[in-house]
């Protein structure tokens, strides 16, 4: 028979594992600064696309779709570098050379667009989970379980047996 004792007991174990696992590798968050990228990509696209649309051609660079009132101006990269802005005839491309600082032509590690698949080691991104990320996941599934047990067990001990007045 289920009981409260069990539980807990399961509801302990899960908070334990997870603590363990924490201690032996703190979560780890999504690149901050490829995510920044790509938004700012994602404004200078439309800025450009809306540019085309209004004055009938490309902009010759980013400053001047600034000048023309159509983006704030970047500046740099979040690695200190400046967007790459290629126009050829009637397409154009936008891009960051990303963390390794060097033009690859928006191929490689420059950061383009958000389906791209960006390398683990160098954005800390798309990256297999951990023996101690799935630890925690884990942990996190069985501390639900035991709770959802928890309440189960409660709430059948609150029924009345039957025949009782």
């Amino acid at each position: 028979m289920l009981r409260v004792a069990h539980c807990t007991l399961a509801l302990l174990v899960a908070v334990g594992a997870f603590v363990a696992a924490e201690i032996a590798e703190p979560l780890r968050f999504k690149h901050p600064k490829i995510n920044y990228a790509l938004i700012q990509l994602d404004e200078a696209r439309m800025a450009i696309i809306r540019y085309q649309k209004e004055v009938g051609s490309l902009p010759a660079s980013l400053e001047a779709l600034s000048a023309a009132g159509y983006i704030r101006n970047f500046g740099s990269d979040p690695w200190d570098q400046a967007y790459v802005y290629r126009v050829r005839g009637s397409e154009f491309s936008v891009y960051s050379i990303g963390v390794d600082r060097k033009d690859d032509l928006g191929t490689r590690d420059d950061v383009t667009f958000r389906e791209k698949h960006y390398s683990c080691e160098e954005y800390a991104v798309n990256c297999p989970p951990s023996a101690a990320e799935a630890t925690k996941l884990a942990s996190l599934l069985l501390a639900l379980l035991s709770l959802a047990c928890l309440a189960f067990v409660g709430t059948r001990g609150l029924r009345r047996p039957r025949g009782a007045i």
